[in-house]
């Protein structure tokens, strides 16, 4: 009978709150199904907690259990002599695209291990698929009834995408779902009276979220353009002006939220006296931006022209490539295509490795939907570890030395964040290195 009424309460919400008001069609599939929710992993402070004690034993709650975390199951404490290492982070961390398979750089850290010391590693991957610093705080909190030695955290790739998100699922919005789906019955007075949940792969839930990001990213546009009045930093590139630093309001907050995050998971830490091994994401910087903006705050830029360069770029060879490009960054600097493309044709033209580095940054910053670490990302995780007691991986640094090339080869990623098989290979054994040093006395 309560949730009956409760039902019949949201359904006369809904109609009476107008319909420029009311939240996007992607909130449907969150409200009604929160373990459907690709996209709430960083609400789970709402939600619930991910794990569970029963027995002298931390299991996974089985209703986290379809949205992507691996199945736990283990001892609360380890056995004695047994290093117990907590991998912590999102899709990369999970495994992603090997998940399935039981792989990931996770499980080849695992073998790697123990082929570099005598003394017994257990590993438990607690990466959760869309998960930002954020979600990984809150993992981490309760990844302390696991009493593990150390923590190995890769985190970065979605901090972007979880400030546009933000306006797609909203907090108490779940908190209403929470509360409704422990009703009995609820869910199925709710199918009968406000239609099926939108599946978060679904195409109303894609084109939502292209409606509500679309949103946060012409505003942050049009902040950026306002905060540097027009003026950007020139590189060394002779008569060439890029953006190498990305200010707008929208950056900033997710600058704050991921330090705040990183402090909260190494105060987490400290409190139990686990070591951190804290990973700074390999960047795939041959990947083009997914979203090349040419709308909102454009400087001038007609984005006509800029795709006529752009295409004559692809068919010119060598240097004029270069100077096609060139010519699109000069109609518009802010283009995130052009700056990729710039960087590209220099990369190919050797020599200058640096510009076309600092320009195949900059395309990932100014890829407003990036879902790849920006150099303020990045910058937060290398404050961080300046200023912390942990060990700190640079993967771009040390993979593309190990390839002998300015940036992570190409083939060495699955897409535009995700590592292959030989990406994979090569992250774990670096981060087993670093947890055999950090680990081990």
């Amino acid at each position: 009978m309560a949730g009956m009424v409760l039902a019949a309460g949201e359904l006369a919400l809904r109609m009476w709150v107008p319909e420029a008001q009311q939240p996007a069609p992607i909130d449907r599939f969150a409200l009604a199904d929160v373990a459907a929710g690709a996209y709430v992993h960083r609400r789970d402070s709402v939600a619930g907690d991910w794990l569970e004690e029963a027995d002298g034993r931390v299991r996974t709650r089985p209703s986290r259990r379809p949205e992507g975390v691996a199945t736990v199951d283990v001892t609360m404490v380890p056995e004695p002599g047994v290093h117990r290492i907590v991998a912590l982070g999102g899709s990369t961390t999970r495994g992603v695209p090997f998940d399935h398979l039981g792989g990931g750089f996770v499980a080849e850290l695992t073998a790697r291990l123990s082929s570099l010391s005598d003394q017994p590693f257990e590993v438990v991957n607690l990466g959760v698929p869309g998960m930002d610093a954020r979600g990984v705080a809150r993992m981490a909190e309760e990844a302390r009834q696991l009493h593990a030695s150390t923590w190995v955290l890769y985190t970065g790739n979605n901090e972007v995408m979880g400030d546009l998100l933000d306006r797609c699922v909203r907090s108490e919005r779940l908190l209403l779902a929470r509360t409704l789906d422990r009703l009995l019955g609820y869910r199925l007075l709710r199918r009968q009276l406000l239609g099926a949940p939108t599946r978060p792969t679904g195409a109303d839930a894609i084109a939502a979220q292209d409606a509500c990001t679309g949103a946060r990213i012409a505003e942050a546009w049009a902040d950026g353009t306002a905060r540097t009045g027009g003026a950007l930093d020139p590189t060394y590139a002779a008569g060439v002006t890029q953006p190498l630093v990305r200010t707008d309001g929208a950056a900033h907050a997710v600058d704050r939220r991921l330090r705040s995050a990183l402090d909260r998971i190494l105060e987490a830490a400290a409190r139990d006296g686990v070591r951190v091994v804290l990973a700074i994401p390999a960047t795939n910087l041959t990947h083009k931006p997914g979203h090349p903006l040419a709308g909102p705050g454009r400087t001038g830029a007609d984005a006509a022209e800029v795709d006529r360069w752009i295409a004559q770029a692809r068919r010119a060879p060598g240097g004029q490539a270069l100077a096609a490009w060139t010519e699109a960054l000069r109609v518009d600097p802010h283009r995130a295509d052009a700056l990729h493309g710039w960087g590209m044709a220099r990369l190919a033209l050797g020599g200058d490795p640096a510009s076309a580095v600092r320009a195949l940054r900059a395309a990932v910053d100014h890829d407003y939907a990036a879902r790849r670490p920006t150099s303020a990302v990045r910058k937060a995780l290398m404050d961080t570890c300046d200023r912390s007691m942990v060990t700190c991986v640079s993967l771009d640094a040390v993979l593309s030395e190990q390839a002998r090339q300015p940036i992570v080869p190409e083939d060495w990623f699955f897409d535009h964040c995700h590592p292959s098989a030989v990406g994979t290979q090569q992250i774990g054994g670096v981060l087993a290195a670093a947890v055999v040093d950090t680990a081990v006395p």
